[in-house]
């Protein structure tokens, strides 16, 4: 199950300013210059054993830079006993373990990146990954999902499975509930209809129609990160091509949900937790 997280530039970051743009639009040759000089490093049996990009590739023709980061994570301890012949007794060590883990990174000439991590032991390389960012001063954040991006999908996309939690309704000891569609009846979610409007969204499970097929992607509050099942796309190709296009999607839901809020007067802290 891949784990995709999303970011975006800062409200108050002047692209005008930047060397690295030119026209609005992130200058991708010059950012494949910077990767290209914190490329990872193999040994001879050509095992990666430090930290950096690889495979990077600029398409201009969809301003999109696409790259793979290797980098070092650690995985618990593992211990030694050794003999001390002159003291006559036995040592015992702990020592950490470390192995090298791969996340995808995308970014877009729009300034849009996403980062793709393939187990959630990959996860925490995120930050790593997007650290050049910040060296070269250029501010991002994390795409956050408040609970008004939840509704937002809920009312316009084709959503299978929602699980809320903090559920505050009169006479209803009911804190936390999962439920999902009937796929064989037409009738809405009894369920949803009494609890949809009385909890913080937790997760939701929805369908993303994409070319010739439709697939099903899951958004969580926590972390504020999507996750999709490798194994409905045929080819890696195509998953790539899809998480493009829900990368966009994405994009356009958290736009789509900040119209709507100014448009109502409303502001929703309730992603920033």
């Amino acid at each position: 199950m891949a784990s995709l997280f999303f970011y975006k530039k800062k409200d108050e970051t002047n692209i005008f300013d930047l060397i690295y743009f030119k026209d609005g639009k992130l200058e991708l040759e010059e950012i494949k210059n910077i990767l290209e000089g914190k490329s990872a490093k193999y040994n001879s049996d050509k095992i990666f054993n430090e930290e950096g990009y690889t495979q990077i590739v600029v398409d201009l023709e969809k301003g999109l830079l696409s790259s793979t980061y290797i980098f070092k994570n650690k995985l618990g301890q593992y211990t030694t006993i050794e003999y001390d012949d002159k003291d006559d007794e036995l040592k015992i060590k702990r020592n950490p373990y470390f192995y090298f883990g791969q996340s995808r990174l995308l970014v877009k000439d729009d300034l849009n990146i996403m980062v793709k991590a393939n187990y959630s032991s990959e996860e925490s390389s995120k930050g790593k990954c997007l650290l050049f960012l910040d060296e070269i001063g250029i501010d991002i954040e994390s795409v956050k999902f408040s609970n008004e991006v939840f509704k937002y999908i809920k009312d316009n996309y084709n959503w299978k499975r929602i699980k809320l939690q903090r559920i505050e309704r009169e006479k209803d000891s009911t804190k936390n509930i999962s439920y999902e569609v009937d796929p064989s009846s037409d009738k809405e979610s009894e369920v949803d209809k009494i609890y949809s409007e009385c909890g913080v969204f937790e997760s939701i499970a929805f369908n993303i129609p994409f070319i010739d097929s439709v697939y099903l992607v899951k958004l969580y509050r926590a972390d504020h990160k999507v996750t999709v099942d490798e194994s409905q796309f045929k080819t890696k190709e195509l998953f790539e091509e899809f998480c493009l296009y829900l990368m966009s999607e994405i994009m356009s839901i958290i736009h789509n949900e900040t119209l709507l809020n100014e448009g109502n007067g409303e502001l929703d802290n309730e992603g920033d937790d």
